[in-house]
């Protein structure tokens, strides 16, 4: 994960090679949801929805990168939210904590 360097080896910046690579990741996830009729692996959630949500949640809780420029990944999260039981407490309490966390580590 590109953020590990700063959340764990005490880096002050991203890397900008690793942030390319995930610009490039998430417009391939981006047509891919597309391409599968809205969600990850289908027309409605599945546990690749479930897998991959986390992560995508992360990246933009730590402002990583931009997700909503990835319009099928912003309608996506969005239907994640709606959809996912437990979302709430997870935006409330969990995400703030690993924002703050890793803005802490960038200084």
């Amino acid at each position: 994960m590109m953020q590990g360097p700063v959340m764990y080896k005490g880096a002050k910046s991203l890397d900008p090679d690793r942030k390319k690579s995930l610009e490039e990741a998430l417009q391939w996830l981006d047509s891919f949801i597309q391409s599968s009729g809205g969600c990850c692996a289908a027309d409605h959630l599945t546990i690749a929805d479930y897998a991959i949500f986390p992560v995508l949640n992360c990246i933009q809780a730590m402002e990583v990168a931009d997700l909503s420029a990835f319009g099928n990944i912003a309608d996506w999260m969005e239907k994640c939210k709606a959809e996912m039981k437990g979302y709430e407490e997870i935006e409330e309490k969990v995400l703030p904590a690993i924002k703050q966390g890793f803005l802490f580590q960038l200084g």
